[in-house]
Formats: structure tokens, C-alpha cells, sequence
């Protein structure tokens, strides 16, 4: 198998690439509705384990996954005790998977209990950890997983497979990922705890999906090379989340989006800040796209510069014409306005004056009459 490295192409039709993707994660829930009756089997770290015993029973487990795999017909539960698990494990053709700790009580207490890492012979060994392909349907469940091989992943999808990671903590993928969706298929993660440096923690690419959910524990410091967040070659990744704790003094961007779409319903760790190769991007609703940022820049840098000189000069021109207007109409029209001013000060006081006139007249008048009629 080939590492999942992320093929970059250009986008002519955003929509139309929605509805390619939208038809290949519709016939991606297809492939969730066949339900078979599901098998038991059991694992434990050596000495415990052997892939000698029949894994039937936890008396006598496996000591890896991929036996359990491999000796499940179709639908099976392998249930894994307490220890670290170094080894790989690869799910496909149409196989259902789940993998979850033995002693809990279908309720995860403690995730350090089970760890899963890559090293083989004590050195991390390429290929990702955890592999789901052709159709198959794999979840694991409340463990640690982590990579000591360089430019890896923890869990990986493709082609036409549905992956689900619940309740997983992740330790460091230096120049790799956490989780990837690739080549058509789609992984729900639900509560993770990213605890390590990585190239990033989730991507999807290829008409893929990758949906992270619930609440989200980030360490603290930690650094993504890319980003931790990627969407690339027409694809979907959504971060719908109750909250998202800690994530803070994280180093790299928060974000990389290359003709696809993400979307989150809070702020992705870093501060929603893209990645710089982010093009032909739809980040919630708002496309990005770098030819648009690039105009707006040169129009910035190129205008801006004239329009300060247009004001500059505006001021320099302007500025003393209409001191000389505004001084022209002080010394041309105060007088006139003091005349007028004058006249209707004047004009006032003659009109109160005949008023009081006409009273007294009145006045007198009536006192007149009244008057005869008493003589």
C-alpha cells in the first residue's frame, strides 16, 4: 500500500463536485444497513496472547487484532484486554469490525488502558496503524494510539469504507496524521483527545469525508506542520462540536482547504487561520479563493496610494479657496447682515409700541361707555 499523500487538483465546478461527493457518501450509508450477527472474539498483549489460540474465549485471546480479523467471517466484535498493542491491523471486503476494551463495561473509564502504537522489534514501522479498505466498516474504541514511524497515520479509510473512532486519545503523528479519510469513504470521530505533534490531526481527500463530533481535548503547545484541520481534492470535513477544550500556544495554521469544503460550528484550534496553500475554498459558506485575495491587495496597494494623494491634494487646493470664500462672505455680507439685523430689531419694537397704542385706546374706549350709560 502507498502512503496516503493527498492528490492536488484544480476546481471548475465546486457544486458539481458536491453532488459527486454527496452520491458517493450516499452509496458510502448504503453499505451500514446490511446488519449480520456479530461474532466475539479476544485479544491480550503477549504472553497472555497468541495468534495460536482460537480467540474465543478471554482465556484464550489473540495477540493481535489482525488475527481476530482474519479468522472473523463477517461481523465481529473483538474485545481487547488491558496492555500496549504493537502491531497493524487491516479491515476490507465487506468485513464489520469493532474494537473496544474488555473490562469496561461499554463504558470507556480510562483510555490509556489500551495502547496501540507501530513498533515492531521496538522501531515504528510504516503503514497506518489501524486500516480500513474496500467496503469494510471498522470502530475502535477508548484506547491511546500513536506512531513512532515518521509521515504516518493512525487510522486511515478508502475506497468505499466507513470508519469510526470513539473515545480514542492521540499521541504523536510527526509528518503524519491522526485520522485520514482517502479515495471515497468517510471516518466519524466522536470525543477525541489530541495529545501529540503532528502534520495534522484529520483529513480528508479524494471525495472524502472525515466528521469530528462532541467535545474535543487539545494539549497544550502543540504543533500541526500544515494544519489541523485539511480538506482536499473535492472534499468534506465538518467539525460539529459541543465544545473544544484546551488547544492553547498551538503552533500552525488551523485549517487547510484545497477545492473543498469545512465547515465548523465553533472555532477550530489556532483561531480559523488558513493554511497558506488554502485555495478554492468554501470555509463555513465564505469562498476563498487566492485570485480574489490577490486583486484586493493590488487594489490596496496601488490605490491607496492615489487616494491619499487625490485627499492630499483635495486639502492642498481646496482648503485655502475655501478659507478665502468663507472670509469673503465675513467681510461682504456681516455688514449687510447687521443692517437687516438692525431693521427687524427695529421693525419689532415699533410693532410692540403700536400694540400697546391700540390697548390703552381700547381700554379707554369701553370705560367711556359704560360711563354714559351710568349718566
Amino acid at each position: 500500500m502507498v502512503a496516503p499523500v493527498f492528490k492536488q487538483s484544480g476546481l471548475k465546478c465546486l457544486p458539481c463536485e458536491v453532488i459527486r461527493l454527496t452520491s458517493a457518501v450516499i452509496l458510502i450509508f448504503t453499505l451500514s444497513t446490511v446488519t449480520v450477527s456479530a461474532e466475539t472474539y479476544f485479544a491480550a498483549p503477549g504472553p497472555n496472547g497468541s495468534d495460536a489460540n482460537d480467540c474465543l474465549s478471554p482465556s484464550q485471546p489473540c495477540a493481535t487484532f489482525r488475527h481476530a480479523v482474519d479468522l472473523c467471517p463477517r461481523s465481529c466484535a473483538i474485545l481487547a484486554a488491558p496492555g500496549v498493542y504493537s502491531q497493524k491491523t487491516n479491515v476490507y471486503y465487506y468485513k464489520t469490525i469493532s474494537i473496544g476494551p474488555l473490562n469496561q463495561g461499554g463504558t470507556c473509564t480510562d483510555r490509556s488502558a489500551i495502547a496501540v502504537d507501530d513498533r515492531i522489534d521496538g522501531v515504528g514501522q510504516a503503514y497506518p496503524i489501524f486500516f480500513v479498505q474496500d467496503h469494510a466498516i471498522l470502530t475502535i474504541s477508548c484506547m491511546t494510539v500513536t506512531s513512532y514511524a515518521k509521515g504516518w497515520v493512525g487510522f486511515a479509510s478508502r475506497q468505499l469504507a466507513i470508519g469510526d473512532v470513539v473515545d480514542v486519545d492521540f499521541g504523536q503523528f510527526r509528518g503524519g496524521h491522526g485520522v485520514v479519510a482517502n479515495e471515497t469513504s468517510k471516518v466519524n470521530i466522536a470525543r477525541p483527545g489530541i495529545y501529540g505533534d503532528a502534520s495534522g490531526f484529520a483529513a480528508a481527500g479524494d471525495l472524502s469525508q472525515v466528521v469530528i463530533g462532541d467535545s474535543i481535548s487539545v494539549g497544550r503547545g502543540l504543533t500541526f506542520e500544515v494544519a489541523f484541520l485539511r480538506a482536499v481534492s473535492h472534499s468534506v470535513a465538518t467539525v460539529y462540536a459541543s465544545k473544544i477544550v484546551g488547544g492553547e500556544a498551538l503552533s500552525g495554521a488551523s485549517y487547510q482547504c484545497k477545492d473543498s469544503i469545512i465547515t465548523a460550528n465553533v472555532t477550530l484550534p489556532g483561531g480559523d487561520v488558513p493554511y497558506a496553500g488554502t485555495e478554492n475554498c468554501v470555509f463555513n459558506a465564505t469562498y476563498i479563493n487566492p485570485q480574489i485575495k490577490a486583486i484586493r491587495s493590488e487594489v490596496d496597494t496601488n490605490l491607496k496610494p492615489e487616494i491619499k494623494a487625490i485627499r492630499s491634494e483635495v486639502d492642498t487646493h481646496l482648503k485655502p479657496e475655501i478659507k478665502a470664500i468663507r472670509s469673503e462672505i465675513d467681510t461682504d455680507l456681516k455688514p449687510e447682515i447687521k443692517a437687516m439685523y438692525k431693521l427687524l430689531r427695529n421693525t419689532i419694537i415699533a410693532a410692540l409700541a403700536l400694540l400697546t397704542v391700540f390697548g390703552l385706546v381700547s381700554a379707554f374706549y369701553v370705560w367711556l361707555q359704560r360711563r354714559r350709560r351710568m349718566l
